[in-house]
């Protein structure tokens, strides 16, 4: 009995994990540091309180900072694709996705504003979904790490930079 219980769990497909580097070019993790990547982007996805299919009236209006998925294809991303798909219990409602994508945008998405990973887009393959008011504190904690980080943009890594000595002031007290 106990080998079926692990035959069945072991079938379960993998999200596989695509990091698309500022210069350009696929970067490779390792099994480990990929496993941590998806992990550190599904902490996001769920922690986002509005997308635009629940909350419509939250992204009409304003500039839209969500650039469209063939032109976050052509930049620096992270891609976790699911092959069977995947649901998210978010704060702002339950999502469905074949794939993640977090920009990694080289320019700020509007005047004056921080640079972080981001913004998330979920797809199904037909339709995108944007998410907005995800934690800043696991976003940094995406961005601070250390297998992604060499290969962010400078302007992501500067924001990083400036944000370290908060994000581990912050990640003491939240493990106290």
């Amino acid at each position: 009995m106990l080998g079926l219980i692990f035959v069945a769990a072991s079938a379960v497909a993998q999200p596989v994990l695509t990091v698309v580097g500022s210069d350009g070019k696929p970067v490779h993790l390792s099994p480990t540091d990929a496993a941590r990547v998806v992990q550190k982007v599904e902490e996001v996805v769920v922690s986002a309180n509005f997308n635009s299919r629940d909350h419509p009236a939250s992204y009409f209006g304003g500039k839209v900072v969500w650039r469209p998925l063939s032109e976050i294809r052509k930049g620096p991303h992270i891609q976790i694709a699911y092959p069977e798909g995947h649901r998210f219990k978010t704060i702002g409602g339950t999502l469905s996705a074949s794939s993640v994508w977090v920009d990694l945008p080289q320019a700020p998405t509007r005047s004056g504003g921080a640079v972080y990973p981001g913004p998330i887009t979920l797809s199904d393959g037909k339709e995108s979904v944007f998410l907005t008011k995800e934690s800043g504190y696991l976003l940094l904690g995406l961005g601070l790490d250390p297998a992604l980080y060499p290969h962010l943009p400078k302007i992501i890594q500067e924001n990083m930079d400036a944000c370290r000595n908060a994000y581990e002031t912050f990640k003491k007290k939240d493990r106290s």
